[in-house]
């Protein structure tokens, strides 16, 4: 092991040395069990006020600490430590400079932590030594040690102005998170002791991260979030909240436990703790703190079709037509950088793509949308391009240190600026750029990419000649254009402004022109999310749309505003592999609403690669083909008849099941969590389950997909935790819950080119629709489609699920309250199917009417086979089942059911059905009995008819 700061590393040693052997056990010995104790801080005062025991505070004062990193390095003599229990399973702690203000992210969600409810910190468990400082945080209750900052337990703390680290101990060596990146598995630092992990947005071609020095294989977004297992299948989580460029060094202990060492070259320490709990609640809490995810349209599920370079318009007309002859579903086609004039934004080439209005105005009489790329730099030209006028008018770009003027770099078009959505103008400016270019063609979402921002000069470059206008409005000394050249320390060895916009670019700041804080150094890794906000607000405010913006780069909280993909994956079976672990990754971040580049961006694909992957990728919450300029063309048509008819089955085996997701996506927008989720986050104990963790993958709680992902398989290895367990096309039951079992059993299915493998499991009700017979190829189809609701039972007999309706497009449908939310519950035990509407919508749609319930594993159920529909005011309707012995399913079915499933209130399953409407019809005989026959009874009868009359109505409240 080599000593982490101020460290002695043995470079030469003889094998058969023993005394250099023996001087390194006993250095090793030191370094691991006592750590390091030059940490330089003391709690020098404080204010923990007992009567607010939801806030502490206290001081700690730095003792003269050598930097670890560079001589260079400027002091920060004390710190201003704040503690917060923001709920009982969160804690803040914050430590800020005392005597100067730093930067700090600001707030980015409106509703920030809207469902916690503040906690007393002396009941959280957190306790710390004053001196040094250090602290340590148990589980509630003081039984379990979650994490400690204890030098004995290899923590620390240093504190300069451009290296910051934070060294935390935690009792588990497994951890997942700290992205963005693609990485072959979903365990951070697996099958290694020591990783180097780097996050701030930049342009990379989607490089894999192993974890080895110097760790510089981040991508586009920064989302310093990971969670780490514990006890009883419990996880803690950390989030770290700082823009800067960082880095986190993974150290494995001897012990299997783990040091996990934040650095950063600014900001703040802002560190958000999650107590132990399941997985599920971990992602809620975290996404109340970031912001829930924006809920898509229901279109945006369909699949979809891009290419760099289709290079005129009839090329895409080709695309569109081998789409129909082939009968692949197609719910939209995007325009790459192809369809602009000299790559500029909000331009038309007028030669290569005249006519593509009346073209789209085409696509969306066909019910196909149409979604551009629009790249981050605008086209920098004074004489000739409007918005750059309008820009240094308005004082709406990015400006240099340099040149104290806009900063100019460059990318597609040739030289650009790039808006600054911090100036009162700046998002003005690009909302007009987007409302231009919606006159021009009806579009209907947008891509973001390139908005890391990235450049193809590094920092700043000029046309020759250039005259920069000076901006007058800002103080010259707080702006140094080499302030950062000589940096200290930078993660990853990698040159800040390599791919990017120079770091002293500054932008617009609230508290004063040209306040030193706000600088690309400082908000370089937030612009994509400002740039994915303001985009989003255009198009819901001004186009009446529900927004859909892709966007390659973001921060934690850019789910509240667009969606992701994995960009610019290789055309290889590493990257088809590795996707499931980037969409795992993004639903942890907030962003569920993801998939990869089907069948890879770069290089060149193969038959048998872009089969298996259109079956993986048909299957991602996101689902499109693209690939880059370079490569030959992978439409799935193209590839023959083979290839369409494993994409056309495993896209309509998606869409039988798109309510599903829809269903999913919304709760997650809701609520919070994930809905492209690992197996083992459902079972955490079953180290089986673990062991699955990159080659299966569970969509929601109900839904396990197994797809192909290795070359020239010929079978599926599928893992199956203790649970029942059926197919989803063929209502097989491949597992059987066993009470006295610790663990599942794995199933061998056949590698089919036809149909991807997905199960449905034990405890969960879908609803279902059989897209594949009714050969749907547009999402809108969908609204008529007769749906199924299955139920499959767990173990002990009872199953959940939920089914979220509303028009699809709407703006803010959550806010306004503008869906449908139904639950269901099942009692194999109390033969009733529960159906309980938690939010109710004016409008209803055809698939919505009862149709088909489907029971699996029902044998139980076979005496009883009448289903007994009750709504809340009647007794709605007395359907037979048909009940299949092969397979023990029992299915009710009504052709042509009046009315909807939120008419229902519960179904029982009888042998015989008991009506309570014939109270109803009751009351109606006997008073038509009375006024008829009034004067032919006696009084005694009377009596007694006027009785039963007044308890039918007593009987159903009226």
């Amino acid at each position: 092991y080599q000593r982490r700061v101020h460290g002695i590393v043995f470079k030469e040693m003889k094998e058969d040395n023993f005394v250099s052997l023996l001087i390194l056990f006993v250095l090793c010995t030191q370094i691991l069990c006592q750590g390091n104790k030059e940490n330089p801080f003391n709690v020098v005062k404080g204010s923990i006020d007992k009567k607010n025991d939801f806030v502490w505070r206290w001081s700690i004062k730095n003792q003269n600490d050598p930097s670890p990193i560079d001589s260079r390095n400027p002091e920060l003599m004390n710190g201003a430590v704040t503690l917060e229990g923001l709920d009982d399973k969160v804690i803040r702690l914050t430590i800020r400079n005392e005597t100067g203000q730093r930067w700090e992210v600001p707030e980015l969600n409106p509703e920030k932590g809207k469902n916690y409810q503040p906690a007393l910190l002396k009941d959280m468990g957190f306790t710390f030594e004053e001196e040094p400082f250090t602290f340590q945080i148990t589980d509630v209750g003081g039984k379990e040690l979650i994490v400690s900052s204890s030098l004995t337990l290899g923590g620390n703390l240093h504190y300069f102005d451009k290296f910051i680290e934070l060294g935390l101990w935690y009792p588990n060596k497994r951890a997942f998170g700290f992205g963005e990146r693609c990485q072959p598995d979903f365990e951070l630092c697996h099958q290694r002791d020591r990783c180097y992990y780097t996050i701030f947005n930049k342009d990379a071609l989607n490089p894999i991260d192993y974890g080895e020095e110097p760790g510089a294989n981040q991508t586009y977004g920064t989302h310093p979030f990971y969670m780490i297992p514990v006890k009883n299948g419990r996880f803690i989580a950390a989030f770290l909240q700082n823009s800067n460029a960082q880095e986190a060094i993974i150290q494995k202990r001897p012990d299997n436990t783990m040091n996990f060492y934040h650095r950063t070259v600014g900001g703040i320490i802002d560190i958000y703790f999650f107590y132990p709990c399941s997985a599920n609640v971990i992602l809620k809490k975290y996404h109340d703190l970031i912001g829930r995810p924006a809920m898509v349209p229901f279109w945006g599920l369909g699949f979809q079709q891009c290419r760099w370079g289709w290079r005129t318009l009839d090329v895409v007309k080709g695309v569109l037509a081998g789409y129909e002859q082939a009968d692949i579903p197609l719910e939209a086609l995007w325009g790459d950088i192809d369809y602009m004039e000299d790559y500029a934004d909000f331009t038309i080439d007028p030669i290569r793509y005249k006519g593509l209005k009346e073209f789209v105005q085409d696509l969306h009489k066909r019910r196909i949308k149409w979604v551009p790329i629009i790249d981050a730099g605008l086209k920098y030209n004074l004489t000739t391009n409007k918005y750059t006028q309008i820009g240094e008018k308005n004082n709406s770009f990015i400006k240099s240190a340099l040149k104290q003027a806009t900063l100019i770099a460059q990318v597609w078009p040739g030289f650009t600026s790039f808006v600054d959505f911090s100036a009162p103008y700046g998002p003005s400016l690009w909302e007009l750029g987007l409302s231009d270019f919606y006159e021009m063609v009806e579009y209907d979402g947008v891509w973001l990419d390139m908005n890391e921002p990235a450049s193809f000069c590094p920092g700043e470059c000029y046309p020759a000649g250039h005259e920069p206008i000076v901006d007058t409005t800002v103080d010259p000394k707080n702006h140094d254009p080499k302030e950062y050249d000589n940096l200290p320390y930078v993660p990853g060895k990698r040159d800040l402004n390599d791919g990017t916009i120079s770091m002293t670019g500054y932008h617009y700041s609230t508290n004063e022109f040209g306040d030193k804080n706000y600088k690309q150094f400082n908000m370089h890794s937030l612009w994509g999310l400002y740039q994915s906000k303001t985009t989003s607000n255009f198009l819901e405010n001004n186009l009446k749309k529900r927004a859909y913006v892709l966007t390659r780069a973001g921060y934690a909280g850019s789910g509240m505003h667009s969606f992701g993909w994995h960009a610019d994956v290789g055309s290889t079976w590493e990257y088809l592999r590795y996707s499931i672990v980037q969409n795992f990754g993004f639903n942890l971040f907030g962003v569920p609403f993801v998939g990869g580049d089907i069948c890879g961006f770069f290089g060149n694909t193969t038959e048998e690669l872009c089969l298996r992957w259109m079956q993986l990728g048909a299957f991602y919450p996101f689902s499109r083909n693209h690939n880059d300029i370079n490569g030959r063309s992978q439409e799935p048509y193209v590839f023959g008849e083979k290839v369409a008819l494993a994409s056309r089955n495993a896209i309509r085996q998606k869409y039988s099941l798109l309510h599903y997701y829809y269903t999913k996506l919304y709760e997650v927008s809701l609520y919070g969590g994930s809905v492209f989720t690992p197996l083992f986050f459902e079972y955490p104990e079953d180290e089986k389950a673990y062991q699955a963790r990159n080659d299966t993958f569970l969509i929601g709680t109900g839904l396990l997909v197994a797809p192909v992902i290795y070359q020239g398989a010929t079978e599926v290895n599928v893992y199956l935790p203790n649970e029942n367990w059926w197919g989803h096309l063929s209502r097989h039951q491949y597992s059987t819950y066993n009470p006295n079992a610790k663990e599942g059993i794995t199933i061998i299915v056949p590698a089919s080119f036809e149909y991807v493998h997905a199960l449905f499991r034990g405890g969960s009700i879908i609803p279902y629709q059989n897209a594949l017979a009714a050969k749907v190829r547009r999402t809108e189809l969908l609204r008529y489609l007769p749906m199924e609701i299955i139920i499959a039972p767990n173990g002990k007999g009872s199953a959940y699920g939920s089914l979220i309706v509303d028009d699809g497009d709407s703006v803010n449908p959550i806010k306004n309250l503008a869906y449908r939310q139904i639950s269901f519950s099942f009692s194999l035990d109390k033969l009733t199917l529960g159906v309980n509407v938690l939010n109710d919508y004016p409008n209803h749609f055809m698939f919505e009417k009862f149709s088909t319930l489907t029971i699996l594993g029902a044998e139980k159920l076979a005496h009883k086979p009448l289903a007994c529909i009750k709504g809340k005011d009647a007794f709605l309707a007395e359907v037979k089942g048909k009940y299949d012995e092969t397979r023990r399913i029992l299915t009710y079915y009504i052709s042509q059911a009046s009315f909807y499933w939120s008419d229902i209130t519960t179904i029982t399953f009888e042998a015989q059905c008991t009506k309570e409407s014939t109270y109803q019809a009751n009351i109606i005989f006997i008073l038509l009995f009375l006024h008829l026959s009034l004067i032919h009874i006696s009084e005694p009868t009377r009596r007694y008819a006027i009785s039963y009359a007044v308890f039918c109505l007593k009987k159903k409240k009226h």
